[in-house]
């Protein structure tokens, strides 16, 4: 995906959570569908939900789009891939007080309990 199509899907995907009329937000159903077919296994499409999480938590979120995406995408990631990424997302938590206040919207009660313990310890508060 190009910068492009990447500002096209995170807009629509924003534009579906925060928009309350329903409406309004089918026509962005799309960019949602899109990111949870990117959160559900077999795996292949990590890159791409890492790479949405990277691009769209910069973004100036409401209150209610940044809670789903710690809660849903990077949740997801952590549980699901956390292996592969934990490296990865430790180091940009201590980098980035952004991303660190992201990382503590994240329950990841279902990941492995290394990865769990890895989330718990780098990340500055839970929220």
């Amino acid at each position: 995906m190009d910068d492009f199509d990447w500002n096209r899907l995170i807009d629509a995907w924003i534009s579906y959570i925060d928009t309350p009329d329903e409406r309004e937000r089918e026509q962005h159903w799309w960019a949602h569908e899109q990111v949870i077919d990117w959160e559900t296994p077999p795996p292949n499409n990590q890159d791409m939900l890492w790479n949405f999480i990277l691009k769209t938590y910069q973004r100036h979120l409401s209150d209610c789009a940044l809670h789903i995406l710690a809660f849903g995408p990077l949740q997801s990631l952590i549980e699901e891939f956390g292996a592969e990424y934990i490296d990865r997302i430790e180091k940009l938590a201590r980098e980035d007080p952004a991303f660190n206040h992201l990382l503590g919207g994240v329950c990841g009660e279902d990941a492995p309990a290394e990865i769990r313990a890895r989330v718990e310890k780098v990340r500055n508060s839970t929220w």
